[in-house]
């Protein structure tokens, strides 16, 4: 169950992601507008959900990570 709160128009949800060993983990805060979601059935809510928490977990991401050995054949 998402962790969330409603204020002024908003919805915020908490999250927490990890890599897999203790310690590793990042946390924040996805904002979404409740006209976003209003009139949604609950599949399309959980859809817009994920996805607000996916762009805001991005941030925390490397997309481009560097290479840091040569792997057989080049």
């Amino acid at each position: 169950m998402r962790k969330y709160r409603k204020e002024n128009g908003f919805m915020y949800i908490d999250w927490e992601m990890s890599i897999g060993y203790p310690g590793a983990t990042q946390e924040g805060t996805a904002e979404i507008e409740l006209t976003e979601i209003e009139d949604k059935s609950d599949l399309e809510q959980n859809e817009i959900i994920s996805q607000a928490i996916w762009e805001d977990a991005m941030q925390y991401v490397d997309v481009y990570p560097k290479k840091t050995k040569k792997t057989q054949g080049e």
